[in-house]
Order: C-alpha cells, then sequence, then structure tokens
C-alpha cells in the first residue's frame, strides 16, 4: 500500500509538470538587428528608417549605425522603439558610444 501511495503521488506530480508545460504561453520573443537605412536620417526615433540587417562593424561614432530590438508586429520588417530603446539611443547620441549592447553608433563620413 505504501508503495502504491509513492507512485502515485509520483504519478501526480509528473502530471503537474506536464500539465503546466503543456499550457505554457510562447511569449518569447524575438530581438532583430535594424540598420538606420539612411545615414543622413535625423530622426533616429522613428521605427520606419530601419530596416532588418546583419549586424557589422560600425567603427566610430556620432550616429546610429544599428540597434536591437523587437519587430512590431503591426509594422513588419522595423523595431518597436519603446521609451527604453528611445532613452538608449538618447543616451548613445549624447555621450557618443555604444549602450547597453542594443544601440551602436558608426562614424559619419
Amino acid at each position: 500500500m505504501k508503495n502504491f501511495k509513492s507512485s502515485l503521488s509520483i504519478l501526480a506530480l509528473l502530471v503537474g509538470i506536464v500539465t503546466s508545460f503543456a499550457f505554457r504561453s510562447n511569449t518569447t520573443t524575438k530581438n532583430f538587428v535594424y540598420q538606420l537605412n539612411n545615414t543622413d536620417v535625423i530622426d533616429s526615433m522613428n521605427p520606419d528608417n530601419y530596416t532588418i540587417a546583419t549586424p557589422g562593424t560600425c567603427p566610430g561614432d556620432e550616429r546610429i549605425c544599428y540597434i536591437i530590438a523587437e519587430e512590431d508586429p503591426e509594422n513588419l520588417g522595423h523595431p518597436i522603439i519603446d521609451g527604453t530603446l528611445a532613452g538608449l539611443i538618447e543616451d548613445a547620441l549624447r555621450d557618443q558610444e555604444d549602450k547597453a549592447g542594443v544601440v551602436f553608433l558608426r562614424a559619419v563620413q
């Protein structure tokens, strides 16, 4: 009887674990690299000025080269620039340095 109760407890635990994974929603988001389309663009806060790109080298500073952000599901191919990312962009431009592994600058040529 004792083995039966132990087996039943283990079975209940396994069912609970399997159920929690089976009904867990997929809330993971994927970040993409977005490059500023035109290096002369002043409005680096406008998501439409960015397109999905491959990360590359961006030597120097002064202008936004690329950002890493979540894709806007209502504006595919363009990033979501929320308050946090906008702040990092502003900080990068002000301080003339890359920020948080998310905003990368390039030299003006």
